[in-house]
């Protein structure tokens, strides 16, 4: 009988040597196989050879289950399926799941460390933001994004979003506490949610934030504040330099601060400003306890008066440390929304209002009070304080180009180099062309301008 194809397959499946397959020695019949080398034949009770080779007790080579049934082995148990393991979440249980649990069965700890987890969880999709665009771009040019060459791509993109995402972040910012102090009469009063019946652990930490925001904004609506004479002629007289200069103070605190790490502290009522409202808390607690004479109403008691007065001292003391927990996420959310809703709520969600109220910022800064003078040193100073934000914020996003510009020529490939100098010239005149088109005008003015007459120009303090 001839060696068909068919049986020469049949040798390789079925007939293994040391270190190789074995495809030659072959009989013609299966039932008196010869092999050279080392290879074991199986074989029964009976003493017949078992033409099916033995690969050892390793049941995943050479014993699938068919074949154990088709050779019909009785000294070779059918092999166990192992079950496939379920796949865990590496995470461990989602937010949802930890709350559904909580909902279930009720753990304080739980509930502190699922609170926890929800805040990090923010911070980390907030840092991670300028990371996600930049990678959602670079997956347009490389197949893997995971590769060295595409991380350092998506590292040069991330940063260079970074600064135009601060520039953006700043003028909110800024816009929404300019209206808030020059434009409306709005003052908060956190004692005002002061609870009477709980009076004594509630106060120490309102008072507490209350004395920040006393600084912060209602210090300008106080009649017997000293500062508000210095605010008018000072720094609203001055508003084109001091609008610059907040400017600049609040994009170098978003991008050389923590921001996100230190809201994350606030919200779990931990860090530097947590400990600063500690200390305050404390402060007030034994202050108020002086000053609106808590003790008081106890004095007339006797013993008992004084027992009772101890121990309401004592458990107010602790209680109070749960309210700072409290008053600290409470003060940041109020801070948040000063910042970023200002405008919004007060012009009640109408975006023609809201873009007229920022027209009206921007307008006004124009007409900062000067002397109109007719010698070119006067005039170029004027011009200069007049516009001097123009020029702040066309400095700062030519300088935010340049230097963006020279980091894509860093890039690996040449599509995503494209791809980010058409989208810093956009974000150039996005920011500064209006800049452009106010110095422009003026600058040619000033240029045409001949002999002024030398007249006060009055304050405008509407």
């Amino acid at each position: 009988m001839s060696k068909t194809v068919w049986i020469k397959n049949c040798a390789e499946g079925f007939i293994q040597t040391e270190g190789f397959i074995q495809t030659e020695g072959f009989i013609e019949s299966a039932s008196t196989l010869t092999i050279s080398g080392n290879t074991k034949i199986s074989s029964d009770t009976s003493g017949n050879t078992n033409p099916v080779a033995d690969f050892g007790d390793d049941v995943y080579i050479g014993k699938d289950v068919n074949e154990l049934i088709l050779t019909n082995d009785p000294k070779t148990a059918l092999p166990t399926p192992t079950p496939t393991p379920t796949q865990e979440n590496p995470d461990g249980p989602s937010h949802w799941e930890q709350a559904k649990d909580l909902y279930n069965n009720f753990d304080s700890n739980k509930a502190h460390n699922l609170y926890k987890n929800v805040v990090s969880s923010f911070k980390n999709s907030i840092d991670n933001t300028n990371g996600s665009i930049a990678g959602t771009i670079a997956s347009a040019v490389y197949e893997n994004t995971e590769s060295p060459e595409a991380k350092k791509d998506i590292s040069v993109l991330s940063s260079q979003i970074a600064k135009w995402m601060s520039i953006a972040m700043s003028y909110i910012v800024l816009l929404n506490w300019w209206y808030l102090l020059a434009y409306t009469h709005f003052v908060f009063d956190f004692r005002r949610l002061i609870w009477s019946s709980i009076y004594w652990p509630m106060a120490p930490p309102l008072n507490a934030i209350q004395f920040i925001n006393y600084y912060l904004v209602y210090f300008r609506m106080d009649k017997n504040s000293k500062t508000q004479e210095l605010m008018r002629t000072w720094i609203w007289d001055n508003r084109p330099i001091w609008f610059s200069v907040l400017h600049a103070l609040i994009l170098t605190m978003l991008v050389y601060s923590p921001i996100t790490d230190g809201m994350n502290s606030v919200m779990i009522s931990d860090g530097i400003f947590y400990y600063i409202i500690l200390a305050l808390s404390v402060y007030f607690f034994f202050n108020l306890f002086i000053k609106e004479k808590w003790y008081e109403k106890f004095m007339y008691s006797g013993t008992i008066g004084y027992l009772i007065l101890l121990a309401l001292t004592i458990i107010s003391f602790l209680c109070m440390f749960l309210f700072i927990k409290f008053a600290c996420p409470l003060f940041l959310c109020y801070i948040l929304c000063l910042s970023y809703y200002t405008i919004v709520l007060y012009s009640k969600l109408w975006p023609p209002s809201i873009i007229s109220a920022c027209y009206q910022i921007f307008q006004e800064l124009k007409e900062a009070p000067v002397y109109e003078k007719s010698d070119i040193p006067g005039k170029i100073g004027n011009f200069v304080f007049q516009n001097f934000h123009n020029i702040y914020l066309l400095s700062i996003v030519i300088g935010i180009f340049i230097a963006n510009i020279v980091g894509l020529m860093s890039l690996s490939h040449t599509s995503l180099i494209a791809i980010g100098i058409i989208a810093n010239v956009t974000l150039l005149l996005l920011f500064g062309f209006s800049s452009i088109l106010e110095l422009l005008p003026v600058f040619i003015t000033f240029i045409d301008t001949s002999d002024l007459d030398v007249i006060p120009k009055q304050p405008n303090y509407t």
